[in-house]
């Protein structure tokens, strides 16, 4: 299991780093749109599918595109994988590709434990009892229980992962270099 989780998280981290220097934001990382295939010579490779919701870096830093977000008039990304920024708009945080990296974050939680970590929201719960769940994101990944010590570094990264201020959480390229 832990070889399997780091070869996906290495992948999936690829294919981060491969928007990001394209300078596009998928906006709706979630397992489903996480595929593989099939090398020749047999190895497994994991994919990023379903671009529906991405978009450049250039849109998203554009004013409107901003105030759309931030008055929940365009919802890109699936409710258990929903970055705070998203959920809970303030008007002050950007949406940059960072979203994406919290939603890598929720995604490598739930394949440790086999639960979504915000299992508890759902399309008509998304007020004031969410922005306390987002806010114990971190808190509820401290006390998760991982089986190996090899494993604490996964622990460690879903914490910078999942920090509800976009200026303070994690880069991809930063990620990539705690492999």
């Amino acid at each position: 299991m832990k070889i399997i989780l780091i070869i996906y998280y290495i992948f999936l981290l690829n294919n981060l780093e491969t928007l990001e220097k394209n300078k596009i934001v998928h906006f709706d990382l979630k397992p489903e749109n996480i595929g593989f295939i099939r090398a020749r010579d047999g190895s497994i490779l994991y994919k990023i599918i379903d671009f529906g919701s991405a978009f450049t870096i250039d849109t998203i830093c554009t004013e409107r595109f901003q105030h759309e977000m931030n008055t929940n008039q365009l919802v890109l990304t699936s409710l258990y994988y929903r970055p705070y920024e998203a959920m809970i708009p303030d008007g002050v945080q950007l949406h940059t590709n960072k979203s994406d990296v919290w939603s890598f974050g929720a995604i490598v939680y739930e394949m440790i434990t086999g639960i979504p970590l915000f299992k508890d929201i759902d399309e008509y719960n998304t007020t004031l009892c969410n922005e306390y769940i987002f806010k114990n994101a971190i808190n509820t990944v401290k006390s998760m229980y991982v089986s190996c010590y090899e494993m604490d570094w996964l622990k460690k990264m879903m914490i910078l992962c999942l920090n509800p201020k976009v200026c303070d959480r994690i880069s991809i390229s930063d990620l990539y270099q705690m492999c």
